[in-house]
């Protein structure tokens, strides 16, 4: 039979075949054996394709290929061609080579060896989490490519029985009568060659020379096609006809993937036989459509749109009537694993389902819906409860090196699970433990708080059980210590880091912190006293300042250990805004010592810490002045002025002080409820002890903004003078004495106790159509007032609030103006600060406030 086509186009697709299996090798930057190289290299296809690229080997980092040899290869330097002994050759991506290598390499003229392996693919890598794994993912991605080691499970021709998921890779040899001497090398799994072997009948080769095999590649359920053809359709004629169809849209597809994936559906339609569909759609998913970038393009689109021909093509086609070859689809991917297992257990029973299910499952499903599914097949078996699911859990733990592609739904559901967990498996419980992105999952999850209750595990944690054959100082600079002094560090590490304190400090041996970010965990250790390895030398509260609010400490333990006080001091010197680092108690004597300008700071709130705290009072400016104290600055000069001091009315302050100076109470409520969070309480207890220590406005003066006789200005607010007035009338609450008292009440008792006193109060309180939780709100200090988003739940359950009603009571009392608001707060506190603490503190609020509303 004469040749369909020119030896020369079936040339043209070989060398197109080996290009991509070389762009195979560099996307993951395997080694190549140099044994196997050799054996291709007489080929010029192969040579074309290879030589000019850059290689690297152990001791050499990177030149361009001459040729390979039987123990390395010769590549160009600048000195000249050189011989590298190596058993292997990498090929790296060129984006990760230094440009001198590039630019050496096109000098030599090899800019379209280098253009071939242009790619935007990330490189994979075996990352921390798959070298914990017990699974040999090297291997598994190795048979992807065709370069992994020959095993006892690699099927060694193409009809094996049983669907094994391995193949023999071959080194097949073709010769032409119009190639003369020529050999055309070709390095393919079994079924590949199947097509190769048609073509090159096809153009009238000599059938192949065939070595063992010399590597694995992956083998699935589906060959590929001409092979799914010739295995189980041997008698049809058609196995060619599919194949040339499948080169052309190949060729096509180089420049025109959507005119390839027309070409494939005209064919599909008019000529392919049914039963032959699911292989043909399959082989052109794989073989056909080659995407070079890693964002979506026209090749992912075709490449997607053949696998979703393939597997609709397998049931009407009959396959999924073959249950060993229906599961053997499923661990491919490639069919309903649920639907298949659920026939599995009506043929098998529910025992060998569930098995089937979980083997499949949890080594190639993640999210929620496995173990959802799992559940369900382990109770039709029988095998439902904690203790599978443990099993389940380790298993998938084992398999991955991790469990956070676990959706987070059925990490909170099996906390039961992770605790018997952690309690009898070693290694599951190393790779919970094992990585800090992991744990702050667990954190986020409850798991991590569920372990660290259990007495059980939190013995094995701080007994070795993380750490065999080593220490847990050096188990945590393997693990934690990036993390540990990078400004991103997570609340859960610094959590862990706190929980080993006592291990660490018996240990002795000291935890590596160095590194100008690291302040956060170095606080922690400086609080639990555990040893450093090496000297603090540099700390960057610029740094410091830019980390989460949730991990960002306020450096007390830092602060005072001589350890860091060099450190911190240079860095305070250094900082360009010091009067920032003011608002962190802790520091303040540190920049008062560094930058002696900013003394008089020392010790008070800030404007910005003030505003933060009193914003739900509307009582704060829209922006802050460049003074940081100016609130206090200007209470202390209208102090002076009233003692007939010599002192000028002060600019306008940040906080509208003079509108609280009747409604101190209003800011104890704040400053003593429950639901304030606890740098709002801390700024406004300093802010209330400033007020007492000054004096202000004692002696009868109160504030307004009728000008009199006896009137002292004291400062503009929105266009209006506002002064200070001598009067006859009740100081009211906010006295000196009455103020110190509460604010020692609060340093010794804490924060009051939404008690059932409080609620018989709240339920007391008539404030008309207002919804129930209003009054609730109002005397638990107007929480989270102007904030979006809804009142947050720790707030709500200090308050012992439910969602129900309480946005809607935020929106009416964000409504009353804030005299108002103010004047309503005020009235909460009992005369006697020190009684709000007792049992009955509450009783006789209701009665106050109700007052307030008619007066």
């Amino acid at each position: 039979m004469a040749p369909s086509r020119p030896v020369a186009d079936w040339l043209t697709d070989h060398e197109t075949t080996c290009r991509r299996q070389a762009q195979r090798w560099m996307h993951d930057r395997w080694p190549v054996p140099v044994s196997l190289l050799h054996v291709l290299w007489p080929d010029p296809a192969w040579q074309a394709v290879l030589r000019g690229t850059i290689v690297t080997a152990p001791g050499l980092p990177g030149a361009p290929l001459k040729e390979i040899v039987a123990d390395g290869a010769h590549v160009h330097t600048p000195d000249g061609v050189a011989h590298v002994a190596t058993a292997h050759l990498v090929w790296p991506r060129a984006r990760d080579l230094p440009e001198e290598i590039q630019k050496f390499a096109a000098e030599l003229g090899y800019q379209d060896s280098l253009a071939q392996f242009a790619s935007t693919y990330p490189a994979r890598t075996n990352h921390q989490y798959k070298r914990r794994s017990e699974f040999d993912w090297e291997r598994y991605r190795r048979l992807d490519v065709g370069l992994a080691s020959v095993g006892p499970e690699t099927a060694d021709r193409i009809d094996a029985p049983g669907h094994p998921a391995e193949q023999a890779v071959r080194v097949r040899v073709y010769r032409h009568p119009e190639l003369g001497e020529r050999q055309v090398i070709a390095l393919l799994a079994d079924t590949d060659a199947a097509g190769m072997d048609l073509d090159a009948a096809d153009v009238g080769c000599a059938p192949p020379e065939t070595g063992p095999p010399v590597a694995a590649a992956t083998r699935y359920a589906l060959l590929g096609y001409p092979a799914w053809a010739l295995v189980h359709d041997p008698a049809s004629k058609v196995a060619l006809d599919g194949h040339r169809a499948l080169n052309e849209a190949r060729r096509t597809a180089l420049t025109d993937p959507k005119g390839a994936l027309r070409r494939l559906q005209r064919y599909a339609e008019t000529s392919l036989p049914a039963g032959h569909a699911p292989a043909f759609w399959w082989e052109a998913s794989k073989r056909v459509f080659f995407p070079t970038h890693y964002y979506w393009d026209d090749h992912c689109e075709g490449a997607k749109q053949s696998r979703i021909a393939s597997r609709e093509a397998c049931r009407p086609t009959g396959l999924l009537a073959d249950l060993d070859l229906w599961y053997a689809l499923a661990r491919d991917e490639h069919a309903d694993l649920v639907e298949c297992c659920t026939a599995l257990a009506r043929r098998d029973g529910p025992e060998a389902a569930h098995d089937a299910f979980r083997e499949v499952a949890l080594r190639r499903m993640w999210g929620a819906v496995p173990f959802k599914e799992l559940r369900a097949f382990a109770e039709a078996a029988g095998r439902a409860g904690v203790g599978q699911d443990a099993l389940d859990l380790g298993f998938h733990a084992r398999h991955h090196g991790e469990v956070f592609l676990i959706a987070d739904a059925t990490l909170k559901a099996r906390r039961k699970a992770f605790v018997r967990l952690a309690q009898t498996d070693d290694v599951s419980l190393r790779i919970l433990f094992g990585d800090p992105y992991q744990l702050m999952v667990l954190a986020r999850t409850g798991v991590l708080a569920s372990l660290l209750k259990d007495a059980q595990v939190v013995a094995r944690l701080r007994d070795g059980v993380l750490w065999p054959g080593s220490t847990p100082s050096e188990w945590l600079d393997r693990h934690y210590s990036e993390n540990l002094r990078s400004v991103e560090v997570h609340a859960a590490c610094l959590d862990l880091l706190a929980f080993l304190a006592p291990t660490l400090v018996e240990d002795g041996r000291g935890i590596d912190l160095r590194g100008p970010s690291a302040l956060n965990a170095l606080d922690v250790a400086c609080e639990h006293g555990i040893p450093l390895s090496h000297p603090v030398r540099e700390v960057n509260l610029a740094t410091w300042l830019r980390s989460k609010p949730d991990v960002r400490r306020p450096l007390t333990h830092v602060a005072s250990d001589p350890r860091c006080r060099e450190a911190l001091l240079h860095s305070i010197k250094n900082f360009e805004d010091a009067h920032r680092l003011l608002d962190f108690p802790a520091l303040a004597p540190l920049v008062a010592e560094a930058h002696p300008e900013l003394a008089d700071s020392v010790g008070s709130p800030s404007d910005a810490a003030l505003r933060q705290a009193l914003e739900c009072f509307g009582v704060v400016s829209r922006t802050l002045p460049d003074d940081r104290i100016s609130t206090l600055r200007s209470m202390r000069a209208a102090a002076a002025r009233l003692r007939n001091e010599d002192a000028e009315p002060s600019a306008t302050p940040a906080v509208h002080w003079a509108l609280l100076a009747d409604n101190l109470g209003a800011l104890a409520v704040r400053a003593a409820s429950p639901a304030t969070p606890d740098a709002e309480r801390a700024t406004l207890t300093e802010f209330l002890e400033q007020w007492a220590e000054i004096p202000l406005l004692t002696d009868g003066w109160r504030c307004g903004t009728e000008p009199g006789d006896d009137a002292v200005p004291l400062y503009e607010w929105e266009g209006e003078t506002w002064y200070a007035h001598r009067t006859d009338t009740d100081p009211g609450w906010g006295t000196p004495e009455r103020l110190t008292a509460f604010t020692r009440a609060l340093a010794a008792n804490g924060p009051l106790r939404w008690n059932k006193n409080a609620q018989e109060e709240a339920a007391r309180l008539d404030l008309g159509d207002a919804p129930e939780p209003t009054a609730t709100l109002l005397l638990g200090g107007l929480p989270s007032l102007t904030a979006d988003g809804g009142l947050p739940a720790d707030q709500r359950k200090a308050l012992k609030l439910k969602t129900d009603g309480v946005n809607t009571a935020r929106r009416r009392l964000a409504a009353l103006d804030a005299p108002t608001r103010l004047r309503l707060c005020a009235a909460v506190p009992p005369p006697d600060p020190a009684s709000w603490w007792g049992r009955d503190g509450w009783t006789g609020a209701a009665d106050r406030v109700a007052a307030r509303l008619v007066s």
